[in-house]
């Protein structure tokens, strides 16, 4: 066996190996997958309910579930915890976190264990045991500091930092936030700069140093605005009042502290609320105004016992002992300050204590207990005694300890420096040693190198063949792809105009903003926008064009001067909604018939006045179109934005605009100027531009277009008139097997003055043909039974010479030439279009010349079918039934019949989303492996969304 052999071997094996791993991760992934889908939507629905109770009930039986992963318990065990705490129940959450930190550490998931232990120190942290918060925060800590996670150890450095500035230890509340700040300032975003600033900023305030807290305070307020985070505004607001309550600017305090008391009420966040009014009342006790301070106490008092914010009790206690005492009601007072002094004890709030020792000396004095009044007196000043040495002696200490560090940084610098004498000894034998060995290696690879060359140059000759083709495959799959991306950017341009009208006349009708006598020109308007779209939607789809690279113009007798009626109808209501003038001066003659590819003609006006309507915001647009020494010409004039002299050089070029913000301020693909372009020039014409910055631009389009003359005008519409203008004479029969199709269609030809014959299926052709005189047949392509390909076979072998027209949706190009290879005399597309099918159907028969003139394009008005669009509308719901029920079964043959069926009745009644998803599913059906679209989800997705359109 050859090297290259050996070599494919192992490639075909790895091969096997991948597709086997493949399909094992397919089958575990897929079941997973839809538990993680089910587990979500139980968490969404939890997560809605209003209910507070019945969530913590639902959440509960979750936890008892057996088939949750960890990570989903995790997320229940946080959900619950949440829910308690936001509800006032704070000793719950404590206990329900602590199982959620007992669970990870069963589970052996230090991690999952690190959270549940940071959770454990918020919770409390808010019930201001400090201490507490510390020990479940440093565990917290122990974790992330080795583990590669630097922002969720920021993250805690920050709230240690907010639990050491409310114990009054600020020195070392700020060490942290330091560690958390370097942090930040490397990895963090946005949102945690400003966070950290905000809490270095609590720290001016513990420190009194309002004056840098109002310094900075007012920056964070508008940078937590402009990333729109209320509720860290609210906080921002509440920080700034105490600094200008200290700073003795109450007014200004007292606006702020009502702007976080709005958010917090908004919110229902009630355990917040407390912390504000315990702000309001003690800042109303400085401004001696006590009725209001005792109001808001009474607030803070109710909401904090509620809701177990035990620091807002304590502080409020303090103050509601304050205000009896100034109205002389000293046993009340007593017992507020006693309960505000346990809780500042079991609190180690040493400010708070000392607070209340003083005021607990004024009441028993004022009760006449000046052995009490002593007592506390003494205490209170023991206790600043004992806070003033506490900081000197953590001064010192700090200031011995910055000593000894220095004495041991020399002692290691010392050591190091010995260590990397050590290291550069070494490194030199180091070296010594690797040189020897990389000769040898070299001397190994060169006697390699010679025994491989030969296998080297034949790989390489492979690998440069293979390379190769890889390469012109990538090039030729992305040629196609970027003309296919293109083709469908162009054609959402051009869709997204008639659109506007279709949906704004529509809109005006269903409002009952139009009059009775305006709705029929109203329809019209919405008719001829469809009609305009209807022909784009077939461009799409004809993909044969986009392959060929080519667009083929269908010149036929047109009198353009209806472009204006079109453009009135397309953007008048487009532009009074921008608060815009839309005018057109027509200097063309009436009639003025050219040969023309109106299409293409109006696709370009309609482009050039879009895009003025868009880019204009104040003035008007104006369309002036006449001709210039037998030129067509048309003018498009704005008053809008305007272009500068070098972007008008480019303006031409796909997906190009003027500048990189047009998009942004305007929408758009920039495609509309370069599609006009092109069929300027595939019309012989040309696009000129002229614009000047804030004052407009003016675009014209010049084609050459010679009137036709009134012989040449009767000619060209001689054969349209022949046709309708007498009833015509004859039997026809239609097969086709959707009921209101067959009824729409057949009271059409009857109007006509045929006799129409019905099939639903190629039998019943069949059998008509064989008893009745059928001078014209037309035939559906699928059909039950027998399908309209099998029909035309056996039609034509017994001997049926007269002619047979394909009808059906599939009007894809090369669908229509293979039913002309097959023997088709014609091929008629739905929906129907009925001139075209007045004319197609009408020149197999002989107009009698006695025959009164006959209209048949407008003989059938809109009420005769209104029978048949209401019929077909009530058929929906069980259509939707069928479908589910053949998919459930997969059933594909049934589910393909129903859904063609639906594809072409849709069409004919104007259901153009039903009929393009009908068409789309029935095109996915009919493909040879039927069950193909089901590995990536299209046939799913298509199923899902046909049927909710049919039940919409």
């Amino acid at each position: 066996m050859s090297f290259i052999d050996s070599i494919t071997g192992l490639k075909q094996f790895k091969c096997f190996c991948i597709r086997v791993v493949g399909i094992i991760c397919i089958c575990t992934v897929i079941p997973a997958f839809a538990e993680v889908a089910q587990f979500d939507q139980k968490m969404q629905s939890i997560n809605a309910l209003d209910d507070a109770l019945q969530a913590q009930t639902q959440l509960q039986m979750l936890l008892s579930e057996q088939a949750i992963s960890s990570k989903q318990t995790e997320q229940v065990y946080r959900a619950l915890a949440m829910s308690y705490f936001q509800n006032g129940k704070g000793e719950h959450a404590l206990k329900i976190a602590q199982q959620g930190y007992d669970y990870a550490t069963r589970q052996q998931l230090p991690e999952m264990a690190a959270q549940f232990a940071k959770l454990t120190g918020i919770f409390h942290y808010f019930q201001g045991s400090y201490n507490q918060a510390l020990e479940h925060y440093n565990d917290a800590i122990a974790y992330y500091i080795n583990a590669d996670n630097p922002i969720q150890l920021a993250h805690l450095y920050n709230n240690v930092g907010l639990v050491l500035d409310n114990k009054g230890e600020p020195t070392k509340a700020l060490t942290v936030y330091k560690k958390a700040k370097v942090i930040y300032d490397e990895i963090g975003d946005e949102n945690d700069k400003v966070d950290i600033a905000f809490n270095i900023s609590g720290l001016y305030l513990t420190l009194k140093q309002y004056d840098k807290a109002l310094q900075v305070l007012p920056g964070i307020i508008a940078a937590r605005e402009r990333m729109q985070r209320p509720a860290d505004v609210a906080l921002a607001h509440s920080n700034i009042a105490i600094a200008f309550k200290y700073s003795g600017e109450f007014k200004q305090a007292e606006q702020y502290t009502f702007k976080a008391i709005e958010y917090y009420l908004s919110e229902n966040k009630f355990y917040d609320l407390a912390s504000q009014y315990n702000n309001l009342a003690d800042l109303y006790t400085e401004m001696r105004a006590f009725e209001m301070a005792e109001d808001y106490a009474q607030k803070c008092l109710h909401l904090s016992q509620q809701y177990e914010h035990m620091n807002s009790y304590s502080n409020c206690s303090f103050i509601s002992a304050q205000i009896n005492y100034y109205h002389g009601d000293y046993q009340t007072a007593l017992d507020f300050a006693r309960r505000s002094l346990d809780l500042s004890i079991s609190q180690q709030d040493e400010h708070l204590e000392l607070a209340n020792l003083e005021i607990l000396s004024l009441i028993h004095a004022a009760l006449g207990q000046p052995q009490q009044a002593f007592t506390y007196y003494q205490d209170a000043r023991n206790g600043l005694f004992k806070v003033a040495n506490g900081q000197l002696t953590k001064e010192l200490a700090n200031f011995e300890s910055e000593q000894l560090n220095l004495q041991l940084a020399h002692v290691e610098k010392q050591r190091q420096l010995e260590s990397q004498n050590n290291i550069k000894r070494q490194q030199a034998r180091d070296l010594l040693t690797l040189v020897s060995v990389m000769l040898l290696v070299v001397v190994f690879l060169a006697y390699r190198k010679h025994r491989h060359k030969k296998y080297t140059k034949q790989l390489e000759l492979l690998v440069k063949e293979r390379t190769a083709k890889l390469q012109q495959t990538t090039q030729q799959l992305t040629q196609a792809n970027l003309i296919k991306s293109q083709f469908l950017a162009n054609m959402s341009h051009e869709i997204r105009t008639p659109l506007t009208a279709i949906i704004g006349q529509s809109e005006s009708i269903m409002y009952d903003e139009v009059q009775v006598e305006d709705i029929v020109t109203e329809v019209s308007a919405i008719h001829s926008n469809s009609k305009h779209l209807l022909q784009l939607v077939n461009d799409i789809l004809d993909l044969s064009k986009l392959e060929a690279n080519k667009l083929v113009l269908n010149r036929t007798a047109t009198d353009i001067s209806l472009i204006c009626s079109d453009l009135q109808n397309i953007f008048t209501e487009q532009a009074k909604q921008k608060g815009i003038e839309f005018s057109i001066n027509n200097q063309l003659p009436s009639p003025c018939v050219v040969a023309i590819d109106y299409l293409r003609f109006s696709q370009i006006i309609i482009n050039l006045c879009s895009n003025a309507i868009k880019f204009t915001h104040n003035g008007q647009v104006k369309v002036v179109i006449g001709f210039d020494d037998k030129r067509l010409q048309v003018s498009v004039l704005d008053t809008g934005i305007g272009m500068q002299k070098e972007q008008l050089a480019s303006i031409f070029d796909s997906f190009t605009q003027a500048d990189s913000t047009i998009n942004r301020r305007f929408g758009g693909s920039g495609l509309g100027l370069y599609l006009s372009n092109q069929l300027a020039k595939l019309m012989s014409g040309s696009i000129g531009v002229e614009s000047e910055v804030g004052r407009g631009s003016r675009f014209t389009f010049v084609m050459d277009a010679e009137q036709l003359t009134q012989q040449d005008r009767e000619i060209s519409t001689q054969e349209l008139q022949d046709v309708i203008s007498q009833p015509l004479v004859g039997n026809i029969l239609i097969a086709e097997d959707h009921p209101d199709n067959l009824r729409f269609i057949s009271r059409l030809l009857e109007h006509m003055g045929l006799h129409v014959f019905q099939a639903s299926n190629g039998l019943q052709v069949l059998n008509i043909v064989a008893q009745q005189p059928v001078d014209l047949i037309l035939l559906d392509i699928q059909m039950p039974q027998m399908d309209g390909l099998e029909v035309l076979q056996k039609l034509r072998s017994s001997g049926y010479t007269k002619p047979v027209i394909a009808l059906t949706a599939n009007a894809m190009a090369h669908e229509v030439r293979k039913y002309l290879d097959l023997g088709f005399d014609e091929h008629l597309k739905k929906p129907i279009e009925r001139n075209s099918f007045i004319q197609c159907v009408a020149k197999y028969y002989q107009v009698p010349l006695s025959e009164q003139p006959f209209f048949a394009a407008d003989s059938m008005q809109p009420e005769s079918y209104e029978d048949l669009n209401l019929s077909f509308q009530q058929k929906l719901p069980i259509y939707e039934q069928k479908i589910g029920h053949y998919y459930a079964a997969q059933d594909w043959q049934s589910l393909q019949q129903l859904v063609h069926q639906i594809a072409g009745a849709a069409s004919v009644f104007g259901h153009e989303n039903l009929s393009n998803l009908a068409i789309a599913l029935d095109k996915l059906l009919n493909q040879p492996e039927r069950d193909c679209g089901h590995e990536n989800g299209q046939c799913d997705d298509l199923v899902m969304q046909l049927r909710a359109a049919l039940k919409a």
